[in-house]
């Protein structure tokens, strides 16, 4: 994969991400727009992919870290529930499909992928970044 691919795939998926969020208008995305965490896993994760759209070509490893990041991110946008002030929750998929609140077990499962998604989501974020900075090249005076 490029680095130009790369940077395009991800910023694609960071918006497409917010996209789907801010649709399911529940307590999560309150939490998540007004805590720092969000904001700055996103912006980092957008500007570490601008660096990296410099580079002509990804190490493999690299590539599967940013292609599985950019899956990750869109399951959990997709999947995970989203609450408000009475019992069940919104699932962003099935909102797009005109549907209604999840309960019980559903609501169990969809809160399961999306918890899964998020574990995915960061372990693939730092399989990206190391890949990176394993990648570049040795300073000056062969230390």
């Amino acid at each position: 994969m490029t680095g130009k691919f790369n940077a395009v795939l991800q910023t694609a998926a960071i918006a497409l991400f917010l996209i789907l969020r801010v649709a399911s208008a529940g307590w999560l995305v309150l939490i998540f727009i007004f805590t720092v965490i969000g904001p700055v896993i996103l912006l980092t994760h957008l500007v570490t992919a601008l660096v990296v759209a410099r580079r002509a070509a990804l190490s493999p490893l690299a590539s599967w870290g940013w292609g599985l990041t950019a899956f990750f991110l869109l399951l959990v946008g997709l999947v995970l529930p989203d609450f408000g002030d009475s019992s069940g929750g919104w699932v962003p998929l099935l909102a797009l499909t005109g549907g209604e609140k999840v309960y019980g077990t559903a609501l169990n499962v969809f809160s399961w992928v999306g918890l899964i998604g998020i574990v995915g989501y960061l372990a693939s974020l730092i399989v990206a970044w190391a890949s990176i900075s394993r990648g570049r090249p040795a300073a000056a005076g062969g230390r």
